[in-house]
C-alpha cells in the first residue's frame, strides 16, 4: 500500500514538473529569455541596471584616462 502510494506521487510529480516545464519554455518562446515575472521588481531591475550602466562608465573612464588625469566629461548636446 505504501509503496503504491510513493509511486503515485512521484508520477504526479513528474507529471507536474515536465507541465511546469514546457510551461515556462512556451513563455519564453513568445516572451524572449529575459527576466520574467510581470510588472512587479521593475523599480528594482531598473535601479540595478543603473548602477550596473554606472560601474561601466567608471570602468571605461579609469582605462581611458591617464592615472592622475581628471575624468573625462560628456560632450555639450549640439543646440537644434
Amino acid at each position: 500500500m505504501g509503496r503504491r502510494f510513493i509511486l503515485v506521487l512521484l508520477a504526479l510529480g513528474s507529471a507536474a514538473g515536465f507541465a511546469a516545464g514546457f510551461s515556462s519554455w512556451r513563455w519564453h518562446q513568445q516572451h524572449g529569455w529575459g527576466e520574467h515575472g510581470g510588472p512587479w521588481g521593475q523599480e528594482w531591475r531598473q535601479g540595478r541596471l543603473d548602477s550596473m550602466a554606472e560601474a561601466c562608465v567608471r570602468a571605461a573612464e579609469r582605462v581611458q584616462s591617464p592615472p592622475g588625469a581628471a575624468p573625462l566629461q560628456a560632450p555639450n548636446p549640439a543646440p537644434p
